[in-house]
């Protein structure tokens, strides 16, 4: 599957720079330095292939070609730069996603689940049975990055993307330090006493015991 998609990738890319070359286009087009809005963060594979693209169309076109990342939102915030959707749209839509983010049921009450129903926003495992999973570092991280970005370049949107957030109970998660837990080989354990939300040994610890 992984190589059947990169030969996809690949071929996507030649028709994108044949249709490109000079015998397919006007000669005089474009007159200007282009700009490309990927919906993908940098480093990621949508974001190298549009690079690929976008080197040789330099090459083929003469003109400077700057590509801008603006992840985020679902994509929403590329389609709303290009133009795609209206503001009024891409508002509307913006508040639909934060609802229900901030909805959601949690794991454990403290973080997203790992799958989620996308008609109902209930939690279901890999089955799509109702039922939690656990929650997933990575997810979480892409999340609050696009967040982020979000509350950046909207920042009418901030206080609802706060609030998202600020539902989540990150103590059995990270450390005072902001240390993940799955990288500490101390003890992590809930803490019964009411006025302590939460006891970590760390692996510094672990090795002094």
């Amino acid at each position: 599957m992984r190589m059947r998609r990169l030969r996809f990738g690949a071929g996507c890319v030649a028709a994108i720079v044949m249709a490109a070359s000079p015998s397919a286009r006007a000669q005089d087009y474009p007159t200007k330095p282009v700009t490309f809005i990927t919906p993908a963060a940098a480093g990621n594979s949508p974001d190298v292939v549009t690079r690929v693209i976008a080197d040789r169309l330099t090459q083929i076109w003469k003109q400077q070609i700057v590509v801008l990342n603006r992840p985020g939102a679902g994509g929403l915030i590329a389609a709303h730069r290009l133009c795609l959707i209206s503001t009024n749209e891409f508002d509307r839509r913006v508040v639909a996603l934060l609802g229900t983010l901030g909805s959601l049921s949690l794991y454990r009450g403290e973080l997203p689940n790992k799958v989620y129903n996308t008609k109902t926003a209930e939690k279901v495992n890999y089955g799509n049975k109702p039922g939690e999973i656990g929650f997933s570092a990575l997810d979480l991280g892409r999340l609050l990055i696009w967040l982020r970005i979000l509350r950046e370049y909207y920042p009418e949107h901030g206080n609802a993307a706060d609030r998202v957030v600020m539902r989540w109970n990150f103590c059995h998660v990270v450390d005072a330090c902001g240390i993940r837990s799955q990288c500490l080989t101390g003890v992590i354990r809930r803490s019964t006493a009411p006025d302590e939300t939460c006891v970590i040994r760390s692996c510094a610890g672990a090795r002094k015991s």
